[in-house]
């Protein structure tokens, strides 16, 4: 669909909150689980076997963790796994600078808005008589 819109699809790899944030700044964190046993728990995963699915389907994917990893402290809150204002206000930064450094990633190499426009109507793909 991406691809008929002139568009690109980007997926973003958005870690868990243990990822990137010490068990001590996450209340819900089972304190008896101990993430440095290694054959028993690989951080990596999620990242790795999803990165490697959406480096098949050749989609460009950028993975949050080094950016979480830079704020200095976590941008997930203590009581739950949802995000706070600093760990918005990264994704967002993130995202523009990402984009802002190479916009062309915004749409596919192989058409543009331009030369293929298109348009929803009635929740349908159409082409647009917009030439």
């Amino acid at each position: 669909v991406s691809n008929r819109l002139g568009s690109r699809m980007v997926v973003l790899l958005i870690p868990s909150s243990i990822q990137v944030c010490p068990p001590s700044a996450l209340e819900y964190f089972p304190p008896e689980v101990d993430l440095s046993d290694i054959d028993r728990w690989d951080l990596e995963q999620p990242q790795r076997l999803l990165g490697e699915t959406l480096d098949r389907l050749d989609l460009d994917w950028h993975d949050l963790r080094g950016a979480f990893s830079e704020a200095g402290e976590c941008p997930y809150s203590r009581d739950n796994m949802h995000w706070t204002t600093l760990g918005h206000r990264l994704v967002a930064e993130f995202v523009r600078r990402k984009f802002s450094e190479n916009p062309a990633q915004l749409t596919s190499p192989h058409e543009t808005r331009e030369s293929s426009p298109q348009e929803f109507s009635n929740g349908q793909i159409t082409q647009s008589s917009l030439h």
